[in-house]
């Protein structure tokens, strides 16, 4: 077939030129669209399809097809699924490059462990076996093995989708595919369309465990076993974070929702970004470690490497030191929410919840290290480094932070009616910066009493618990422009710290209901300060700078014992230029 085009250019041009174009369609490109439909389950007739060059649709009805060999689909093809067919794939390799046309039904029969690999297009757990949302008399109220082999399909980059109402889960799935993208259609905890992977047994130790790099998950909801207030008696994990051998995780996770784990986000290594997600009623919300400490053996004389060097630090063969450095660092704990973990219950259970928690084992200063001296030769805690926690919510949780600030921020973070201490810390060069911090049930600063659900005589009644701010062996720390009210405690509270600044801080009616015993217990008489740094008795805490602080109690009625103490003396002068309104407070300004 021939087709002429006349193209001719504008007047303006000084002259018209011609252009015929003749394309040619060939007699076997006008077949290229052919379908095929195999009813008969016949592998043979599948692979002719496959081969063909004609052919660029495949339709699978009425029958399934047995795989008895190994066979690629083709990206030019279409591969077209009618209800109830599918393939029957036992050992042999099958990849599909191709679009796949089906449903919401099963059409891949597979053991666990398969040959199957689908490329360039999502995958549904649904084309592996019936999920419990779909059918309850075929069911086997175990989701897990069927996303198992969805995932076990994927190749390096795939995506699945999860897009019924609800899968439970009896065992943690395994995720061994990096750079997958496991996601859902977004809606939290409504009854249709939900995406809710459910823990169905207390042995589900977690929903996934992920052991490669690269995952992102997203637009999830996890519900764990038994759903408890407050996180009473969670149990499990969603997401486990570890790799063997290694630190990177190099993932995210963003837009989920967790209720009712143990620890919803459990992870060992560095580099994981969690944002815009919602925790609620869960003992942890993201628990952070370091990852496995390895140590290597070189030479092969069952002396690991790091071994084999003087007391100075000097290496005493001629291999160096090769270790994997465990640091926990590349955190970004952004925009979320976390929502009555832990609150002011006092059910031994619930005994350091915490919405963020990271943990690491004490450093040690190499000789040759300018803070061997500085430290004593003593351990100290600074493997975690370059984590950022900010623009956080928390409400009527018990503590939000607990754990290494070494060289990481947290700030701008709201945290409200906390029943516990708000942030305890540990580390060098951290940062703890304009966050709103308020320990009280109520927003109105000037109420004195304050309940739970109202003020009835037969009302359970909550008092707050804890110090605002906490740090332990933080060192060159900085503490600025935080707000912080209605705190039982200290206001901020410096166990251990050198070279630390504390500035700029506004903090109000702490030492909140002193004496107090409506919730039934014996009053507590105990006084609190704004600002309160231990006496070591060794001089420990020195050349902090405290300065233009603003530290009042408005509220008539309470009390405090000093607006700033200082425990370990000033013998440099530090500590200037606070407002402290003495209205309330037994001594403005305490120096031992």
């Amino acid at each position: 077939m021939y087709i002429y085009f006349k193209l001719e250019f504008p007047e303006t041009y000084s002259m018209k030129i011609l252009f015929t174009i003749s394309i040619l369609f060939l007699t076997v490109s006008m077949h290229s669209q052919l379908e095929t439909i195999i009813s008969d389950g016949d592998f043979s007739k599948l692979q002719i399809a496959l081969n063909s060059t004609n052919i660029s649709t495949i339709t699978i009805k009425e029958n399934d097809i047995t795989i008895t060999s190994n066979i690629e689909v083709p990206y030019n093809k279409i591969l077209r699924f009618f209800n109830g067919t599918k393939f029957i794939i036992g050992n042999n390799s099958v990849n599909i490059y191709s679009d796949i046309n089906a449903n919401s039904f099963q059409i891949f029969e597979t053991p666990e462990n398969h040959n199957l690999k689908i490329h360039n297009q999502e995958v549904y757990p649904e084309w592996f076996g019936f999920c419990d949302y779909q059918d309850i008399n075929i069911s086997s109220n175990n989701d897990a093995i069927i996303i198992q082999k969805a995932i076990n399909s994927l190749n390096y980059g795939g995506n699945i989708m999860l897009k019924g109402e609800k899968y439970l889960i009896n065992s943690p799935i395994e995720v061994n595919v990096a750079a997958i993208k496991i996601k859902g259609k977004g809606n939290y905890f409504s009854k249709l369309d939900s995406n809710n992977l459910i823990a169905n047994n207390i042995n589900t130790t977690s929903i996934f465990n992920i052991n490669v790099s690269g995952v992102r998950i997203l637009d999830l909801n996890f519900v764990g076993f038994k759903v408890f207030s407050k996180g009473k008696n969670a149990v499990g994990k969603a997401l486990s974070f570890v790799k063997e051998n290694s630190k990177d995780i190099d993932a995210y996770v963003t837009n989920c929702s967790f209720k009712s784990f143990r620890e919803s986000i459990y992870a060992e290594g560095s580099n994981l970004k969690i944002t815009d997600n919602l925790f609620t009623w869960c003992y942890i919300g993201v628990n952070i470690k370091m990852s496995t400490y390895i140590e290597f053996d070189r030479d092969g004389d069952n002396n690991p490497d790091s071994k084999e060097k003087d007391d100075i630090g000097t290496i005493t063969n001629n291999n160096p030191i090769t270790e994997n450095n465990p640091a926990v660092r590349g955190f970004i704990i952004d925009r979320n929410r976390f929502h009555s973990l832990g609150s002011y219950d006092k059910d031994p259970s619930l005994l350091g919840s915490t919405c963020i928690k990271i943990r690491i084992d004490p450093g040690f200063p190499k000789p040759s290290s300018p803070f061997y001296n500085f430290y004593g030769g003593n351990s100290f805690r600074a493997r975690g480094h370059k984590n950022k926690i900010s623009n956080n919510y928390a409400d009527d949780c018990k503590t939000f932070f607990d754990g290494s600030i070494d060289r990481t921020s947290i700030e701008n973070n709201s945290i409200v009616t906390c029943g516990g201490t708000a942030i305890k810390a540990s580390g060098v060069f951290g940062a703890i910066i304009n966050n709103y911090i308020d320990g009280s049930w109520t927003w109105n600063a000037y109420k004195k009493i304050y309940c739970k659900r109202g003020c009835s005589p037969n009302d359970l009644e909550v008092l707050p618990n804890g110090t605002g701010i906490e740090i332990d062996y933080a060192h060159f720390t900085t503490i600025h422009n935080n707000q912080i009210h209605n705190v039982r405690f200290h206001g901020i509270h410096l166990k251990h710290s050198k070279n630390s600044s504390i500035q700029l801080n506004t903090i109000m009616n702490f030492n909140r209901l002193s004496g107090d015993s409506r919730n039934g217990t014996t009053p507590d008489y105990r006084m609190y300060d704004g600002i309160h740094i231990d006496n070591t008795s060794k001089n420990y805490n020195i050349q902090n700078i405290v300065s233009n602080n603003t530290i009042s109690i408005t509220i008539a009625g309470l009390g405090a014992k000093y607006g700033i103490y200082i425990g370990d003396g000033d013998a440099y002068n530090f500590v200037n230029n606070n407002f402290i309104l003495p209205t309330r407070l037994v001594q403005n300004l305490k120096i031992e």
